[in-house]
């Protein structure tokens, strides 16, 4: 292939990878943004109803938490007892 046609293919396709990442952002944006400031309105909320807890204990909480359910854990209904599935 001849050098011009190399680079007009790769100008397409990273033309291509450009305008997908635009749509992708433009539909999701939005949604992503409000589920964020939803987020920090529960979080704002829960440490005004609940004075005992500090900003740091509740950020080692939701570590915590997020850890597990990488591991694959089902935090939705927690035992006392461990079992595994």
């Amino acid at each position: 292939m001849r050098y011009t046609t190399l680079l007009a293919l790769l100008a397409g396709v990273v033309l291509y990878l450009v305008m997908g990442a635009l749509v992708f952002s433009t539909l999701e944006l939005p949604k992503e943004s409000s589920a964020y400031e939803d987020l920090l309105r529960t979080k704002q909320d829960f440490l005004d109803n609940n004075s005992c807890v500090t900003e740091l204990d509740f950020h080692k909480l939701v570590k915590g938490v997020a850890s597990a359910v990488d591991a694959g854990l089902d935090v939705s209904s927690l035992s006392p007892n461990f079992t595994t599935r």
